[in-house]
């Protein structure tokens, strides 16, 4: 199913809202992930129920994405270090995040940073199972499951191809 998000964000000169960002891409591993889109006709010569059966040229874009195997590790791996670069820089320890939303495209992204940095389980803000790839949307979704609001500090942290990782720091 086709997901989408938006995050609105405004200035504040209060303590409150997004503070600190950290970004790192390792392009060492940039055939870890990587994907295309090929044209495709349809076997019936049009998309079916379109009313375009049978015209000449019909087809699709199919978007075709390989992931590696080691591709979750060097994730977390390369995840893992952009935080706690963030962590160092930022002067705060772990133990002040109340919520950690961490998407990627692979499935256990979230779980497996959360266990690197000693976060509980309680402390992830969770994609429904049906969404676990919905990497683009993950951030807007898991924000409206795991209530921002509530939480004092969360920790943004986002893993896509490159390896690029992007992470952000939000008090409330």
């Amino acid at each position: 199913p086709g997901v989408g998000g938006a995050v609105l964000l405004s200035a504040d000169d209060s303590r409150a809202g997004f503070t600190a960002f950290k970004f790192a891409t390792f392009p060492e591993f940039d055939g870890l992930f990587h994907s295309y889109v090929d044209w495709r006709d349809n076997a019936q010569g049009g998309l079916a129920g379109s009313g375009r059966e049978g015209l000449a040229g019909s087809g699709s874009n199919v978007l075709t994405v390989e992931i590696d195997d080691s591709y979750l590790t060097q994730a977390l791996d390369c995840a893992e270090r952009v935080v706690r670069e963030l962590i160092v820089a930022q002067a705060f320890e772990l133990d002040d995040v109340e919520l950690l939303v961490a998407t990627a495209s692979v499935p256990d992204f979230a779980d497996g940073l959360a266990t690197r940095l000693g976060a509980s389980a309680g402390r992830i803000a969770s994609l429904p199972t049906d969404l676990a790839r919905a990497h683009t949307a993950a951030p807007a979704v898991a924000l409206e499951a795991a209530g921002l609001a509530e939480a004092g500090t969360t920790l943004f942290v986002s893993v896509g191809a490159g390896i690029t990782v992007a992470a952000a720091v939000y008090r409330g």
